[in-house]
């Protein structure tokens, strides 16, 4: 496969995630919702895979005290999960206990094995990894660079079987002069 040619790939994969993201927003929005609650499998997507266990958890302890929460926010910055959520004032501190619960849950599980892990600060982007997967990223970025370990940990973070290769995602950004 040619370099343009995995840019290409690359860029439609990218630009298909924003337009069902974008779609999906739009869709809420007109029917009067600001986030509606996702379903388990919608929920868990969001998160890398070793955390899904710990998000599908939370999302049925959620579910049970607040069947209509409104989910505004989802993620891994600087690896820490991260959750934005609005809850019924009935049962938000009982909500708010079951995230702090779940954050602390994650920040001692490994992002991309699911292993007992700790938060690595001293990457350049942050992340909760275990042993091994620590020592093989930075065996992957003293071998590949900085940039190729980031592509590639996110890879196996969020494995999608339509995502480009993380050669063809370095291609892609390479197109566009981004670092």
């Amino acid at each position: 496969m040619d370099h343009h040619h995995q840019g290409w790939r690359a860029e439609r994969y990218f630009s298909n995630r924003l337009w069902i993201f974008l779609a999906r927003r739009r869709c809420l929005e007109e029917r009067g919702h600001r986030a509606r609650t996702l379903s388990e499998w919608e929920f868990t997507q969001y998160v890398s895979v070793g955390w899904r266990r710990v998000a599908g958890d939370l999302y049925f302890r959620l579910l049970l005290h607040d069947y209509d929460f409104r989910l505004l926010a989802l993620g891994a910055p600087a690896g820490e999960l991260y959750i934005d959520a609005e809850f019924d004032a009935k049962v938000a501190d009982q909500c708010h206990a079951i995230v702090a619960a779940a954050q602390r849950q994650a920040l001692a599980t490994c992002e991309v094995c699911a292993q007992p892990a700790t938060r690595r600060v001293t990457r350049p982007r942050p992340r909760t990894l275990c042993h091994f997967c620590w020592r093989s990223d930075r065996a992957t970025a003293e071998a590949r660079g900085e940039r190729y370990a980031n592509v590639l940990l996110d890879h196996f973070c969020l494995p999608d079987t339509r995502a480009p290769a993380p050669s063809e995602v370095l291609a892609w950004l390479d197109e566009r002069g981004w670092s």
